[in-house]
C-alpha cells in the first residue's frame, strides 16, 4: 500500500564472490548491490514493477523476479459541485496504483 515500506531478499548458494544487482523494470537500480533491496514510503508511480536480482560470480549468474503491486489509492477527491436540475455536471477524481487505474 501507498507509504509503507518492503524489503526483497535474494539468497545465493555457491561462491565464492557472489555480487548482486537489483533492477526495477529492466533498469538497474543506483547502488542496488546486497543481497536486500529496502524500499520505504511505497509510491506507485516510483516504485511499482518488477523487480530482478541477479548474482553474478565467476561460474555465471542467476535471476529471479518479483512484481511489486500497489495499492490504489485515491490522489484527488471529487469537489462538491451544485448544479441547476437538468444541467451537465463534471466530476473528477484521480488515482494512482500499480498497474495503473
Amino acid at each position: 500500500s501507498f507509504g509503507d515500506d518492503i524489503s526483497f531478499t535474494c539468497s545465493a548458494m555457491g561462491g565464492p564472490g557472489n555480487t548482486f544487482q537489483w533492477q526495477r523494470n529492466g533498469q538497474d537500480i543506483d547502488n542496488a548491490t546486497s543481497e536486500t533491496l529496502s524500499i520505504t514510503g511505497i509510491n506507485a508511480t516510483t516504485d511499482g514493477g518488477t523487480y530482478t536480482c541477479t548474482v553474478s560470480n565467476t561460474a555465471g549468474n542467476a535471476s529471479d523476479s518479483s512484481t511489486l503491486m500497489v495499492n490504489l489509492m485515491i490522489t484527488l477527491q471529487p469537489l462538491n459541485t451544485s448544479a441547476i436540475n437538468g444541467s451537465s455536471v463534471t466530476l473528477t477524481c484521480e488515482a494512482e496504483s500499480f498497474p495503473a487505474p
